[in-house]
């Protein structure tokens, strides 16, 4: 049962977790050397006593290569200790009264970012039958005849072999020019049987040139190692706590009404009614999430999160009014070269539907007039 305990957080305090944006790094970071050998060629048979073989290639982490498995490589790059930091943290406030956040007041878990320097990269360019492949782009099945631009000199008579590279140092070296890469933020769980949000809930990212897909799932202590394509996760707001929730009945409310900024992923675990009243507009940024589980869940309002999940579980039941629309549908996003002249696309590109899932051990009502949207 709830008792007097209360935890305040006073006009102008401040709890920042949030990611460091201090990384400055290197292009010619992104490019690691990997001497071909059968631990790295055990899944490329055609390779494993090929040409290959022995040979030391310089590959793109960022994308890999299809050829040889490098993962062993790529878990030694050091990383410095602002790149660790980079994503944001966690705050949990747990209380059996009461939590309150007076105006001003700041909770921050916004991911951080690293920037990178412009740069050369040089990646191996392998030849086949005349024809060259980059290495990110080699199809393990095709036999190759050797590196492009090194030629080798084989002394017998003093068992010596020179390697000449035709190139120089830089060999095909092409430049790029720097970018941001923006992490993760973190996570602000709130669990009490009264909440008076009236502060700012802040888990903001970044997202750079390259990051337009949508984020796969990682361990929250790997976030900084999200693949450079992928677009970072916004901040995750948890109102209650899953199988122990303080919280009874919540009226959900618009995302700026509760003081959350860049906040993309809202969890609300209650013991009695959850409530989208039929002016809680609710709208996620592309790829958001939200999840609803209490006893009884009643959607009266809209629910937008293009390309994202919309998870509402309730015990009795839950009901979707007429005037009720949940929208996951994917977005429409033009590449088309003239609209960005001279440039690479930019911004997500949530083109696919995200999913919806409704469940309840009792009934599951959609009224006439409730829309569930899951277009492409």
């Amino acid at each position: 049962p709830p008792n007097d305990s209360k935890v305040v957080m006073q006009s102008g305090s401040l709890i920042d977790v949030s990611g460091l944006a201090s990384a400055l790094l290197p292009m010619e970071r992104n490019i690691i050397a990997v001497e071909l050998r059968g631990n790295e060629l055990r899944d490329a048979p055609l390779q494993r006593n090929g040409p290959l073989r022995g040979e030391t290639v310089y590959v793109d982490v960022r994308e890999g290569t299809p050829l040889a498995d490098v993962s062993g490589q790529i878990a030694t790059i050091q990383r410095p200790l602002d790149e660790r930091l980079s994503a944001g943290g966690k705050v949990t406030i747990v209380s059996e009264g009461a939590v309150v956040m007076q105006e001003n007041a700041v909770i921050d878990v916004s991911g951080g970012a690293v920037r990178y320097q412009d740069g050369f990269l040089n990646t191996t360019q392998l030849v086949s039958q005349g024809r060259v492949y980059d290495i990110g782009d080699a199809d393990p099945n095709r036999p190759y005849d050797g590196i492009f631009g090194v030629y080798k000199a084989e002394h017998r008579k003093w068992g010596v072999t020179q390697t000449f590279n035709l190139f120089g140092a830089q060999g095909n070296s092409r430049f790029e020019a720097g970018y941001v890469e923006g992490k993760d933020a973190g996570t602000v769980g709130i669990n009490a049987y009264t909440l008076d949000l009236q502060g700012s809930l802040r888990g903001e990212t970044t997202a750079g040139r390259h990051q337009r897909l949508l984020p796969a799932s990682l361990p929250a202590d790997a976030a900084y190692t999200r693949r450079y394509d992928q677009v970072p996760l916004g901040g995750e707001l948890i109102l209650g706590a899953e199988g122990y929730s303080g919280l009874q009945d919540f009226t959900l409310r618009p995302l700026a009404q509760l003081g959350a900024v860049g906040m993309n992923r809202l969890r609300v675990y209650a013991n009695g009614r959850i409530t989208a009243p039929e002016d809680a507009d609710l709208v996620f940024a592309p790829g958001g999430e939200l999840t609803l589980a209490a006893t009884q869940v009643d959607v009266d309002g809209d629910i937008t999160a293009h390309g994202g999940r919309v998870q509402i579980n309730a015990e009795l039941g839950v009901r979707l009014g007429a005037d009720a629309r949940i929208d996951v549908s994917g977005q429409w996003v033009n590449d088309s070269e003239a609209l960005n002249p001279g440039a690479a696309p930019q911004g997500p590109a949530f083109i696919h539907a995200g999913s919806v899932t409704v469940a309840g051990t009792g009934e599951v009502i959609l009224e006439g007039g409730s829309v569930i949207n899951a277009d492409g």
